[in-house]
């Protein structure tokens, strides 16, 4: 395959990605850096845009879509993970998706931090401490799973446990004094 055949791959694939009903004026083409409209990406934004604004009803089928279309999206699953914890009628569902995103994603912070939450609210704090765990180890900065998992270990009346995750937080949280004034 010579180098003329590649700018011809590159426009057929373009061409197939576009959704049907999405036209470009003529010899324009979609903007690369963007999400197209109807992808999985950007269905998405509009998903994390709804769930901003509260709507989180609204939101939910936008990020079903978004893993429709693309099953191996870390963030469709983040997104519509996170989503149904906020229903909190739908927690296994929640715990379900988070678990995909982080497993497509092993370096995703915020994936395990809301895991974390899921387990928490399902009663699993095991699971729980271990997801927050690795949501600090993953991100030094996602300082509240530490809190988290002072609390969890408060939930299961592990008082030594507890107070040295209670005084790591504290340790940590200390140096930061704009925390202090939100």
């Amino acid at each position: 395959m010579g180098i003329r055949v590649q700018p011809l791959l590159l426009a057929l694939l373009v061409t197939l990605a576009v959704p049907a009903g999405v036209s470009h004026p003529a010899g324009a083409s979609p903007p690369l850096g963007g999400a197209l409209p109807g992808s999985s990406s950007a269905l998405y934004k509009k998903g994390v845009e709804l769930a901003r604004a509260g709507d989180i009803a609204g939101a939910i089928p936008l990020f079903e879509r978004s893993v429709a279309l693309s099953p191996y999206s870390c963030l469709g699953h983040y997104g519509l993970g996170k989503a149904y914890l906020h229903t909190g009628g739908k927690l296994d569902l929640a715990v379900k998706h988070l678990r995909i995103s982080v497993s497509l994603d092993k370096g995703f912070a915020k994936g395990y931090f809301y895991l974390g939450m899921g387990y928490y609210l399902r009663g699993y704090y095991i699971q729980a401490i271990h997801a927050f765990d690795q949501a600090y180890r993953k991100d030094y900065t996602y300082i509240e799973a530490l809190y988290n998992i002072g609390a969890m270990y408060d939930l299961m009346d592990n008082d030594y446990k507890s107070g040295l995750y209670f005084n790591r937080y504290l340790r940590e949280r200390a140096g930061d004094e704009e925390l202090l004034f939100q």
